[in-house]
């Protein structure tokens, strides 16, 4: 199963945005079965209102401790996947049973946005989040020589909604609509400054109503 587990990364997680992608399908299935057997061994059967009041809860604490980390983009899989996996493989239990979570591996969302609408949802843009190469071309700047690349990100709605709520002075803890619906595209490019040995972040965003 964990061979099974690579493959599925490294077919899946081909940005950092399908990476969380990926995790949140695994930790989600592993935290519903978990959920299954505990009301098993209990003689309960599963009522989904029930979760679903949880896991919003859980989707706001999620994103209230997300705010408060240093290394915001390394610790995003501590965050995401457990709750908005959770509630996506939900989803797919409630509309077909196991064998729609089985079929989860096989065709899960193509971004975090589309995890974070819920199952059945599909990005507003079509395809992937970046996967074809969306912005990027015009995404990488030009910068003076002594400044060395060190390579271009696409990270995805989800992490952009988080960073939005860190420099919030009064933060929702909610994931906002005008990121889910017009954020179209992203890339984070890293470069070290090589006189001055400091680094730079450049991150574009491209929305719908972009060019």
């Amino acid at each position: 199963q964990q061979t099974g587990f690579a493959a599925f990364y490294a077919r899946v997680g081909t940005t950092y945005d399908r990476y969380l992608v990926a995790r949140s399908i695994v930790e989600g299935e592993a935290e519903l079965y978990a959920e299954l057997a505990i009301l098993d061994s209990r003689g309960e059967q599963l009522d989904p209102a029930v979760l679903e009041r949880t896991i919003a809860e859980q989707k706001r604490a999620a994103l209230q401790g997300y705010a408060g980390v240093e290394d915001a983009c390394a610790l995003a899989d501590r965050f995401l996947p457990y709750p908005f996996g959770l509630d996506y493989v939900l989803g797919a239990y409630q509309a077909g049973g196991s064998d729609a979570i089985d079929q989860l591996y096989s065709s899960p969302p193509s971004s975090t946005r589309e995890l974070a609408y819920g199952f059945g949802a599909k990005e507003p843009f079509g395809g992937s989040w970046n996967e074809d190469g969306e912005l990027a071309a015009a995404a990488v700047p030009v910068l003076p020589e002594q400044y060395d690349g060190l390579g271009t990100f696409f990270m995805g709605s989800w992490l952009v909604n988080a960073f939005i709520e860190r420099e919030l002075p009064a933060p929702s803890y909610e994931l906002d609509e005008p990121v889910r619906s017009a954020l179209r595209a992203d890339a984070l490019s890293l470069y070290y400054r090589t006189d001055t040995e400091t680094p730079l972040a450049v991150w574009r965003l491209r929305f719908a109503d972009q060019a």
